[in-house]
């Protein structure tokens, strides 16, 4: 079974480009600002109990018995 022309061309054109980025060193500097970048979001964290609503705050999104929310369509 043989690939189609356009598919063919795409890989030639990915393949192309890829060698092209190697041999600039390009991506080299890329791979480093993603590993830079990578490990920074691994050292942060998130800690407590914190919510996005207050304890004396409606639970819902809506309220329930709002008219405006029953009736939106």
């Amino acid at each position: 079974m043989r690939t189609p022309n356009w598919c063919h061309a795409v890989s030639l054109l990915v393949r192309d480009t890829f060698r092209q980025s190697i041999a600039s060193g390009i991506s080299w500097l890329l791979l480093t600002i993603s590993a830079v970048c990578i490990l920074v979001c691994l050292t942060a964290s998130v800690s407590g109990p914190t919510t996005l609503r207050t304890p004396d705050e409606n639970a819902d999104f809506l309220p329930r018995f709002d008219r405006d929310a029953q009736n939106a369509k």
